[in-house]
C-alpha cells in the first residue's frame, strides 16, 4: 500500500496551526492510533475573526496553503482533522467560545 497524505488542524483565538502527515496507507485502516510517518509541511498563521464566514473562510485558505506547501492539491488529503474550542451546538451546526 502506497503512504497517505493527512492534514490536521488546531484552530485557535489567535493562532492557527497546521499540518500535513505522510502514514502509511496500512496504519491507518481500522488501527486506533497512527504508527509511524513523517511530517510533509507544516504552517502557522493568524486565526480569522469576525464572524463564522470569516472563520471558515480561513480555515479554507489554510487548507489550501497546506496542500500547496505539501505539493498536492486540497483533495489529495486522505483525510482532515479540526480542533477548535468551544461548545458545539450539533443541531445548530456552529461552535461557540
Amino acid at each position: 500500500m502506497r503512504d497517505l497524505l493527512i492534514a490536521g488542524l488546531n484552530v485557535g483565538g489567535t493562532k492557527t496551526c497546521a499540518v500535513a502527515l505522510s502514514v502509511p496507507a496500512d496504519a491507518v485502516a481500522g488501527t486506533p492510533a497512527i504508527a509511524g510517518g513523517s511530517m510533509v509541511a507544516g504552517l502557522r498563521r493568524s486565526t480569522r475573526v469576525g464572524g463564522p464566514a470569516q472563520v471558515t473562510g480561513g480555515i479554507a485558505e489554510t487548507v489550501a496553503d497546506l496542500a500547496g506547501a505539501a505539493g498536492i492539491g486540497t483533495a489529495g488529503f486522505a483525510a482532515l482533522g479540526v480542533g477548535i474550542p468551544g461548545l458545539v451546538d450539533g443541531d445548530a451546526g456552529s461552535v461557540r467560545h
